[in-house]
């Protein structure tokens, strides 16, 4: 074996040495049929070389001589001669076109005119050379010069056409078998050059007359009915003859896929004999029909979706570790035991040859094509926003065409169903571990695993985990961060947006599951949901996931504080999010405030969010030297405003809203993924009180929360007890227009907030509904305790140096803060709650006691 490996390098190195290519004539006698595999690399080598192609590190175009120079119409004679000569001669110019084809498809321009006439007179058997030729077109029909050159010659569609019709009527036996492979190729370059062109006019119309010369403005009128209903025909008759090729073609590649066990074919099919064929051109002839049947799939599934995921026995076949054959299959480390080989296990990787065919991964087009396959069948419909369907339907309308019917997303989410069921997510597995080269196949497998997530049931994207697919969209993201070169900017964007798909799937198993069920180390899946939480291409909906996804691995013991740190492009997770909090869309804003409630449970973020950060700034600026003390100061002043800005927010997201101007800012997708502009404010409120009463343990979070107006104060108090009302200042004052407006606007604030809590009473339903008010009272009460324990701890002289000036500054603010919290409610929502059983009753009793002990009453 080792010397048969070296003879066939010796050979690749002679070919790649050629200091002149070879002439197209001394080449066919190594692609006849019964020519060896080492034969063929040299034929494709020095091919690629007459092409004018240069194999050094990856195919290019020579500069000079230029492909047309080396393949032109002495070449084109030499093909000619050998389609009409034996059958041997003309199987190895069909091998010499079909390499080619896929190398250069430009060189073959100039000859097409003279070459498909001897070509299609070839292929008029069912045997070997029809089938090449019909692989031939389909190669070429791939490139979109070659496909409008192909287009001017009738006869190919016709050609194609015939052969369809052929495998339709059928006939039985191995010229059955041929005539049905033929067809497949035939069919898929029909699929590519588009239906044959529809008569001029429909028979029905043709006996009409435009009309009498005298009346020829309703002559003219009677003519442009009659093109509409001419286009309107023909439009129909083309779609019908598309629907019949797509009909016809997954038939064929159905039977093409069920029928092959492997890229070996099974031993029971008859294989021809050595006279017609040797084994490597046999071999070259399945792995034609087994590609096309794939190719053709890849066509049809964004058309027929629904059609291929309805036939069970077509679906199990493309998830069936088998189809692949088994260098896609996982093979255990350890070498196999006596008789493992015959029960058909998994071969050992020690048994793995590099040098043998059979040992070498899978063909890399094979994993495309299956890739692509399962990322159309699973793929959601689009979600247009109101400005995107206006346009297609003008764009529609323009074209004079009927406006596609948009899919349902239930009907996608069970397609999806259909595919994880059959085994999808473990053929992904498969496709991912073997596809570490290609970013397309790469990218094709993030978008299907992306789909089967789509459906928001524990069941199936456990079944997804289960089967191995959380660490293969680990993997993914990986191999997406790494760096890749783009030819443009609009490229790089386009891959920099591709690669957050698989960040994406993997946000939707960390939504479900728990994460030390996916993984041994729980912060494995933490830097590709921090990139897809930051990154500034990621979309709403990509923004959201992430972030429920991320809450979820702040919960974990230890993380919160990692998560916080967590960054992208200089930003990290807990910057972020004090923008994220005042998001347009409200769902967005609820999974920001989540977050940052678990967030909250560690010491620098608190710390941050409560103030205690800007106050030591403060601290250290008022003991700088002179010159240094007022830059300090003013330095202080905006990081200052922007803590008490940032708890003011979170006092805001206490109070029920009803207010829709933010819910539909356009972005349609947000809004059918997340929910509606009517959706309860319940959640949002629950994370914002328990995130508002965690930084209020601070001091620094009690000082600016009582630096805020009575009315903003009067949030809590509502929240202890909705029927609590501020109270209005005793005694007559004269009362500014401003006072006037501003009172005016918060009662009418607070009318809107009747009607949300009644909106969300109605939502949540009335057991839920007490349930939630139960939580939301308990971390008023807290946060309401936590106040008073600052205002007990200002009067025991917390904070000061104990100096008669201070003291009685902090008198003054005692007195201050008692009237703010009387005109908020506090003390007389916390008398109402204290009789209640329970945590939320003790406390209002213990916050009102210590508001008592400090003369607050």
């Amino acid at each position: 074996m080792a010397s048969s490996a070296a003879a066939s390098a010796a050979e690749e190195l002679a070919a790649l040495s050629l200091a002149a290519p070879a002439s197209l004539a001394s080449l066919l006698p190594l692609l006849h049929p019964a020519a060896s595999a080492a034969q063929l690399r040299t034929a494709h080598l020095a091919l690629a070389q007459l092409a004018g192609l240069s194999f050094s590190t990856a195919p290019t175009p020579l500069a000079t001589p230029g492909p047309q120079e080396r393949i032109g119409a002495e070449e084109g004679r030499v093909l000619r001669d050998a389609l009409a000569s034996s059958a041997a001669e003309r199987l190895a110019a069909l091998r010499a076109l079909g390499i080619l084809a896929g190398l250069a498809p430009d060189v073959l321009l100039p000859l097409l005119a003279t070459l498909l006439p001897s070509l299609l007179d070839a292929g008029s058997a069912p045997d070997h050379a029809a089938l090449l030729i019909a692989a031939f077109l389909s190669t070429l029909a791939s490139h979109a010069a070659a496909r409008a050159a192909l287009r001017e010659h009738q006869a190919v569609g016709e050609w194609c056409d015939g052969w369809l019709d052929t495998a339709e009527l059928g006939g039985g036996g191995k010229q059955e078998a041929s005539t049905k492979d033929i067809a497949l190729l035939a069919g898929l370059a029909r699929v590519k050059l588009g239906p044959a062109a529809a008569p001029t006019a429909p028979p029905a119309l043709q006996e009409e007359e435009i009309g009498s010369a005298e009346a020829k403005a309703e002559a003219k009128l009677r003519a442009q009915e009659k093109r509409n209903r001419e286009k309107e025909a023909q439009r129909e008759w083309e779609r019908k003859e598309v629907e019949e090729l797509r009909a016809s073609l997954l038939a064929l590649a159905k039977a093409r896929l069920l029928l092959s066990h492997s890229h070996k074919e099974a031993a029971a099919e008859s294989k021809p004999t050595q006279e017609e064929a040797g084994l490597p051109f046999d071999e070259e002839i399945k792995h034609a029909t087994f590609m096309a049947a794939l190719e053709a799939l890849a066509h049809l599934s964004a058309h027929m979706k629904q059609a291929i995921v309805s036939d069970a026995p077509l679906l199990e076949r493309l998830c069936s570790p088998s189809l692949l054959g088994s260098s896609v299959s996982r093979r255990p480390v350890f070498p196999q035991r006596l008789g493992a080989a015959a029960s058909g296990a998994p071969s050992s990787s020690y048994e793995a040859d590099p040098t043998r065919p059979a040992s070498r991964t899978a063909d890399g087009a094979a994993l495309y094509a299956l890739a692509s396959i399962l990322c159309a069948l699973v793929a959601p419909p689009p979600i247009l926003s109101a400005q995107e369907a206006q346009l297609a339907a003008l764009r529609a309308k323009a074209s004079n065409v009927a406006l596609a019917p948009r899919e349902d997303a239930a009907a996608a989410e069970a397609r999806a169903l259909k595919v994880l069921a059959a085994g999808g997510a473990a053929t992904l597995v498969r496709l991912v571990a073997h596809s570490t080269e290609s970013k397309a196949t790469q990218e094709a497998c993030a978008s299907a695993f992306l789909g089967l997530a789509a459906p928001q049931t524990r069941a199936s994207r456990a079944q997804i985990a289960r089967e191995g697919g959380a660490k293969a969209l680990l993997a993914l993201c990986s191999l997406a961060s790494s760096s890749s070169s783009a030819s443009s900017e609009a490229q790089e964007e386009q891959r920099a947006t591709l690669a957050l798909l698989p960040m994406q799937a993997l946000a939707r198993l960390c939504i479900s599951l728990p994460t030390p069920a996916l993984f041994n180390a729980p912060a494995a899946p933490l830097r590709p949901l921090a990139r897809l939480f930051l990154d500034a291409l990621a979309s709403p909906l990509q923004r959201f996931e992430a972030c429920l996804a991320l809450t979820n691995l702040a919960s974990l013991p230890g993380l919160a504080g990692d998560v916080a740190k967590a960054s992208h492009e200089g930003v990290s997770v807990e910057q972020a999010l004090r923008e994220r909090i005042v998001a347009a869309h409200r769902m967005e804003r609820r999974a920001a405030v989540e977050l940052l409630c678990n967030l909250a449970q560690d010491e620098q973020v608190r710390a941050i969010w409560s103030g205690e950060v800007e106050d030591e700034a403060v601290a250290q600026g008022s003991t700088s030297a002179t010159t240094t003390a007022a830059p300090a100061a003013t330095a202080s002043a905006a990081p200052a405003a922007a803590a008490k800005g940032r708890l003011h927010v979170l006092l805001a997201l206490c109070a029920p809203s009803t207010s829709s101007s933010d819910e539909h800012d356009g972005d349609e997708q947000a809004d059918a993924e997340q929910g509606t502009a009517t959706e309860s404010t319940l959640q949002t409120r629950l994370a914002a009180s328990g995130a508002l009463a965690t930084l209020l343990s601070s001091p620094s979070a009690c000082s600016r929360l009582l630096s805020l107006r009575a009315s903003s104060l009067a949030i809590l108090a509502r929240l202890l007890e909705p029927t609590v009302e501020p109270r209005e200042r005793a005694g007559a004052r004269v009362r500014t227009l401003e006072e006037e407006e501003s009172e005016k606007q918060e009662k009418q604030a607070r009318e809107k907030e009747r009607l949300a809590e009644a909106h969300d009473a109605q939502s949540a339903g009335e057991a839920q509904m007490e349930h939630v008010r139960r939580d939301l009272r308990l971390r008023a009460a807290a946060a309401m305790g936590c106040v008073a324990q600052y205002t007990a701890w200002l009067r025991q002289g917390g904070g000061s140096d104990g100096g008669a000036g201070e003291a009685q500054q902090q008198q003054q603010q005692l007195r201050h803060m008692q009237a703010k919290l009387g005109a908020a409610a506090w003390l007389e929502a916390l008398r109402q709650r204290q009789a209640e059983k329970g945590d939320v009753g003790a406390m209002c009793h213990e916050a009102l006691g210590l508001f008592a002990s400090v003369g607050v009453q």
